[in-house]
């Protein structure tokens, strides 16, 4: 059967194959000339121990990060997530995994209210005191650090550490969210 004087079957065919060809290039380019690039650099920071790029559910982009106990987290989260939406979009998610243990995933559930407290109240200085001393009572480092945007706390025992990001109240008074640390 012919449409125009062209045969149906080789003008879906050559459809066929330039879409493919389209969809294959542009991937390529992605991977090669985006992703690979943005995982070596971020890679080579300090405090960067691992960096993985994954499609979350709904095709999101996440970037998993590793990063070391002795990292300081303000100056690496806040950098890091910056450099990652201008490359992936703001649409990309980083995710921090870490060295926890079910310990120190057990203070932190008891901690984390404090710390929202904190973030919710603007008590900073109150909420640092109590992480602290509770920390210290229990025999773990803590480690807090606030900038305008996040609330940065690590919890460090003899073996495993804990890096935990808190997005500190916005304007409009809600909470918006959180970075969560996970588990490496």
């Amino acid at each position: 059967m012919k449409l125009f004087g062209w045969r149906i079957d080789v003008v879906l065919l050559a459809f066929g194959l330039g879409l493919l060809l389209a969809l294959g290039g542009q991937a390529l380019y992605l991977r090669w000339q985006v992703e690979a690039p943005l995982v070596e650099e971020l890679a080579a920071w300090d405090g960067v121990d691992e960096v993985h790029l994954e499609t979350g559910p709904g095709g999101a982009r996440r970037v998993r990060v590793t990063l070391g106990p002795e990292a300081r987290l303000i100056d690496v989260y806040a950098p890091l997530t910056r450099v990652v939406e201008e490359r992936l979009g703001g649409e990309a998610a980083v995710v921090l995994a870490d060295g926890r243990s079910p310990e120190l995933q057990a203070a932190w559930d008891r901690l984390g209210f404090t710390v929202q407290e904190g973030a919710a109240t603007g008590e900073l200085e109150t909420m640092r005191r109590r992480v602290e001393a509770w920390a210290a009572s229990r025999g773990l480092a803590s480690q807090l650090f606030v900038d305008d945007q996040y609330i940065y706390v690590t919890l460090r025992d003899q073996e495993h550490y804990l890096h935990e990001v808190i997005r500190r109240q916005d304007g409009a008074g809600g909470v918006p969210g959180r970075g969560k640390g996970e588990g490496g």
